[in-house]
C-alpha cells in the first residue's frame, strides 16, 4: 500500500514540476510584444487608425 501511495505522490510531483517548466519556458522564451503596437499614442498606430476611419467614412458615404 505504501508503494502505491509513494508512486501516486511521485507522479503528482512530476506533473507539477513539468507544468512549472512549461510555464517558465512559455513565459520567458515567448515572442516579446511589439511596444509600438501596444501603446495607443504611437504615431504608426494613430496613422493606421485614421486611415481606417477615413476608409469607413468614405464607404458609408458611398452607400448612401
Amino acid at each position: 500500500m505504501r508503494k502505491l501511495i509513494d508512486h501516486i505522490l511521485q507522479t503528482g510531483i512530476k506533473l507539477c514540476l513539468l507544468s512549472g517548466v512549461a510555464f517558465t519556458f512559455a513565459a520567458c522564451y515567448g515572442p516579446a510584444p511589439d511596444p509600438e503596437r501596444w501603446e495607443k499614442n504611437a504615431p504608426e498606430f494613430r496613422q493606421d487608425q485614421q486611415q481606417l476611419e477615413q476608409q469607413l467614412a468614405e464607404a458609408a458615404e458611398e452607400a448612401i
